[in-house]
């Protein structure tokens, strides 16, 4: 385990591509975790969260961005890709990834 930490800067960009990773962003407060998430697959993939450790949750929220690999918005469709807002809740510890998002992840305890 490899502690990383705010003040420390970016230590760059983690691929998984199987596996398990411990990866978060801890709030000053400690009361708060960030994940930021992107799919490059051009399927949708599910993956395993993992927050057992953080203690109990009050709420999560995931704000996605997808679209096709080519898509982009225009003065006709402004809104063709924009950010979608879920509550979520970790019964199962699944987070559903659409094809080509990004997405983050915002746990609340």
């Amino acid at each position: 385990e490899q502690p990383v930490h705010n003040n420390m800067g970016c230590s760059g960009l983690f691929i998984v591509r199987s596996g398990r990773l411990r990866i978060y962003m801890l709030s000053e407060d400690g009361k708060e975790i960030v994940l930021h998430i992107v799919n490059f697959a051009k399927t949708a993939q599910n993956i395993e969260l993992d927050f057992t450790t953080f203690g109990k949750i009050r709420k999560a929220e995931k704000w996605s961005i997808a679209g096709e690999e080519n898509d982009a918005n225009s003065p006709t469709e402004p809104l063709r890709i924009s950010a979608q807002k879920q509550n979520i809740d970790f019964i199962d510890g699944k987070c559903h990834l659409q094809p080509y998002s990004y997405t983050v992840v915002v746990v609340h305890r």
